[in-house]
């Protein structure tokens, strides 16, 4: 595939009429050192929605995306990593020649390394436990000392909100059979930190979070905490995995999905995440449920997969229980059932689909969503 793409590249820099002098056989050499990569998928999403006293609705959508990446060595300190996607659905209910469009830079950043240090320089993503799809421009370095690695990092610019800066300082390690992470995040939307901690023993592995964040924009708030066990077990072929995780009650302040900035509207980022997008490592998450969008809030999670020659198969089950407060105090109770298969046909081709089951009742209400993927996923 790669040396493809150089040979069409040549033939695209004869065909513009670029200098006689750059012969194919030079550009080769200029290009040697660049590595091509990249993922595009297609996939179908149907999705059926009911609420008590409430028509119900169904969406259907194709969802198109396609991500390239390029990492060019430039010498043996210095490298240049760029990156473009296209991420868009075309839903049933509306147009997409807008959508089409939104082909945009994804990443464009130098990398230093030398003497154990390593300095990320440009657009990146913003990598932390409170921000897993947040992009900024910025700097992120890294320097290793034994068996820690330091970490720190500042970016302005951040998808999440254009004014939000971010700064974070992190120590990541490994003490005896424990690997550890300790990350401190300071911006102009919350501050934080967040501490981990991954064991194994025997077959199995713990993984425990403990995430907090106090919004910058109040001052009468009590801190949001979020706290998450997982362990996964190998039993043969099948790996079981079960999880507890915990909401902070924050009575005396704001709480997770209120009006904290007084705009008239609710605060979806409220909680220990910066952005709501069920891929934090702070959150304990499924398809739709998210256990940070709960206040006062107690988790489980169980589920079981295994693989069978180029099939995989998994199952997980959530359900929390939750004290939120919109116009006065109630219970909710949330399930999600996920249910996943994937076949891979090749090392970088696979079909997956998904079933997910979710829903929310609180006393005279419940909603439900069941939402259907099925894509087709190929990787380079």
């Amino acid at each position: 595939m790669i040396k493809t793409i150089k040979l069409s590249l040549v033939a695209a820099i004869a065909v513009a009429g670029f200098s006689t002098t750059v012969s194919a056989k030079s550009f080769e050499d200029a290009i040697k050192n660049v590595d091509i990569s990249g993922a595009i998928s297609v996939g179908y999403n149907h999705k059926d929605t009911t609420e008590t006293n409430v028509a119900s609705t169904a969406t259907n959508e194709v969802e198109y995306d396609i991500y390239i990446k390029t990492t060019s060595k430039i010498n043996d300190i210095v490298s240049f990593t760029a990156s473009i996607e296209n991420d868009y659905a075309t839903a049933d209910t509306n147009a997409t020649n807008d959508n089409e469009k939104n082909l945009y830079v994804k990443e464009i950043f130098f990398t230093y390394a030398k003497d154990g240090i390593t300095a990320k320089t440009g657009k990146q993503g913003v990598s932390t436990p409170w921000t897993s799809s947040v992009r900024g421009d910025g700097i992120l370095a890294t320097y290793g000392i034994g068996s820690v690695t330091l970490a720190g990092g500042h970016f302005a610019n951040t998808t999440l909100l254009n004014d939000h800066d971010i700064n974070t300082i992190a120590a990541l390690g490994k003490a005896g059979s424990i690997n550890y992470e300790a990350w401190m995040l300071s911006s102009t939307a919350a501050d934080g930190f967040s501490v981990a901690g991954t064991v194994e023993v025997g077959t199995t592995n713990i993984n425990a979070r403990h995430t907090t964040s106090k919004l910058e924009s109040t001052t009468a708030q009590d801190e949001f905490t979020l706290t998450k066990v997982v362990a996964d077990v190998k039993v043969g072929d099948i790996t079981v995995t079960a999880g507890y995780g915990m909401t902070n009650d924050a009575n005396n302040g704001v709480l997770r999905g209120e009006d904290a900035n007084n705009d008239g509207s609710a605060d979806t980022n409220t909680g220990v995440a910066l952005n709501k997008d069920n891929g934090e490592s702070s959150d304990l998450y499924m398809d739709q449920a998210s256990l940070d969008n709960l206040n006062d809030a107690t988790a489980i999670l169980i589920g079981a997969s295994t693989k069978i020659n180029a099939y995989t198969v998994g199952a997980k089950y959530f359900i929390a229980d939750a004290n939120m407060r919109d116009s006065g105090n109630y219970t909710l109770d949330v399930t999600e059932l996920n249910i996943d298969v994937a076949y891979t046909m090749s090392k970088n081709f696979s079909v997956s689909g998904l079933y997910s089951s979710y829903e929310e009742s609180t006393t005279g209400s419940t909603m439900t969503d069941d939402r259907m993927e099925i894509s087709l996923n190929y990787t380079f």
